[in-house]
């Protein structure tokens, strides 16, 4: 029979990689969603009257808005007012607000294009909501971008292994068939004997048959032969005794006599 023993390692391997992959791809239909979702979401905004959207800013926690460079920075008492700060000077395109980070609540404001990036829990970030709505397709593309890339050096690894497990398979495919063939050959050789022993059998069952018949021939004949030989002594008997004792009437002359 075949030795699988030596195949587990590559079967486990590679359902382990199958598994993974199947996961990245699952992660990534579902980020192509959320993806296409936020497309759709900053172009609807974008359509929308630019002065209807010109003052709208958002906040977002967690994150830093660090802009092309820095503007001015101020001790604002609440989030509130480091928005109207923001919003009051013409070349803040952003800012963040810290209230418990430093000494005293601080706002960072910010001007020029830029990203917003990970920043302390405590940290919120104040940016307008166009810069917002583009921030989370940039930060779905790149998650996309990064799964893509897994996906692809997953399948490259995976290659050497489907190629081994191929040619593993193929071995174990010409080692079943040369097995199935011995196997055919043993099964003619099996009918034959089966065959052989039938016809043994046959001729023993019809000699035994035979001899039974020749058996019961025979003993009816020491049977037959046995009535004859004893009628026959029967026979001998009842005229020894009729000869000892003549008792029968015979005519001399004129009379009788006894």
């Amino acid at each position: 029979m075949v030795d699988l023993s030596n195949n587990t390692v590559l079967y486990d391997k590679s359902n382990s990689i199958i598994l993974n992959l199947e996961t990245l791809r699952t992660t990534y239909k579902n980020l192509l969603i959320q993806y296409q979702q936020a497309v759709a979401n900053y172009v609807n905004y974008l359509k929308q009257d630019p002065s209807n959207n010109a003052n709208a800013m958002v906040t977002i926690k967690g994150q830093q808005f660090l802009g092309g460079g820095a503007l001015s920075q101020n001790n604002s008492a609440t989030l509130n007012d480091c928005i109207a700060s923001c919003s009051s000077n013409p070349q803040c395109s952003g800012a963040t607000y810290n209230p418990t980070n430093y000494k005293q609540p601080m706002c960072f404001l910010r001007k020029g294009d830029g990203n917003l990036v990970n920043g302390l829990s405590s940290d919120i970030a104040i940016v307008p909501k166009g810069k917002q709505l583009l921030s989370i397709v940039q930060s779905i593309n790149q998650q996309l971008n990064e799964t893509n890339t897994k996906i692809q050096q997953l399948a490259q690894q995976a290659q050497p292994t489907y190629k081994q497990l191929n040619q593993e398979k193929e071995t174990e495919n010409e080692i079943l068939m040369k097995q199935y063939a011995q196997l055919t050959a043993e099964r003619v050789k099996i009918d034959k004997m089966l065959d052989e022993y039938e016809t043994l059998d046959n001729t023993q069952t019809q000699g035994t048959i035979e001899t039974n018949k020749n058996y019961y021939i025979y003993i009816l004949l020491v049977l037959f032969a046995i009535l004859i030989i004893f009628l026959l002594i029967k026979f001998v008997a009842s005229s020894s005794s009729s000869q000892q004792n003549p008792g029968f009437m015979y005519q001399s002359g004129g009379g009788f006599f006894y």
